[in-house]
């Protein structure tokens, strides 16, 4: 891992995308929360009367030196996530450098792909 990283997990990323999928019928903003032990997702919709929190568990990789708090537009990570295969993994991290940039890189046996997500947290 690099020791730029404040937060660094990586899983399957059709957990992601099946997590997004519910989750954008939901709400439209979520906030991703590293915490020093796990990572979870909050979500409060906008008439204030659903709250969410999923606790993921499990992840192949997770690594969180200082916590931090991500907000992110769900239907463009959804969309994004939407040609995730079976076979791709996804790693989420956030450096020192950039404290307020979700990094997601999708892996393929075949390719790599980088994308950066602004925070809507201020």
């Amino acid at each position: 891992m690099n020791s730029n990283y404040l937060v660094y997990a990586k899983n399957d990323a059709l957990v992601f995308k099946n997590i997004c999928r519910i989750l954008k019928e939901l709400a439209t903003d979520v906030n991703f929360n590293f915490n020093l032990d796990e990572l979870n997702i909050s979500v409060l919709d906008q008439d204030r009367v659903v709250a969410v929190k999923v606790d993921l568990c499990g992840l192949r990789e997770y690594v969180c030196t200082e916590g931090v708090t991500i907000g992110v537009y769900i239907h463009y990570l959804y969309k994004m996530l939407s040609a995730v295969g079976p076979d791709h993994e996804l790693a989420m991290y956030v450096t020192r450098d950039e404290p307020k940039i979700l990094h997601l890189e999708l892996i393929h046996k075949s390719a790599k792909v980088d994308i950066a997500l602004y925070s809507i947290v201020t």
